[in-house]
């Protein structure tokens, strides 16, 4: 018999290896971060029951685009993305330089 495993999230969902669960575990704390900026953006209602069910539906609205449409894994993926310079010989034969190695040995990006 073939040994099936799966790991069990906090809002009752299974993933098929650790990776997964902990990525989906870091997107489960994001969320209410995220809510919070987002109603920090959003302009105050005037203070009816009216706006503030207006205000509370446009951040939810957002959040929604945010974490179902486009979806916090590949929001992670394109904010990480690492733009490495372009080697290019330069005036001197030299390649991309001093800059780009550095950049290259802490893992940033030269400028």
């Amino acid at each position: 018999m073939a040994r099936v495993s799966a790991y069990l999230a906090s809002d009752n969902t299974l993933h098929r290896d650790r990776k997964l669960y902990l990525t989906h575990e870091q997107n489960l704390q994001a969320i209410p971060k995220i809510r919070e900026l987002i109603a920090s953006k959003v302009p105050a209602s005037d203070g009816t029951p009216e706006g503030d069910a207006a205000r509370e539906a446009l951040v939810d609205s957002q959040l929604k685009l945010l974490t179902d449409t486009i979806g916090l894994s590949t929001l992670r993926e394109i904010l990480n993305v690492r733009f490495v310079a372009k080697e290019s010989d330069g005036e001197d034969g030299e390649g991309a330089g001093t800059g780009a190695e550095a950049a290259a040995a802490t893992g940033g990006a030269e400028i």
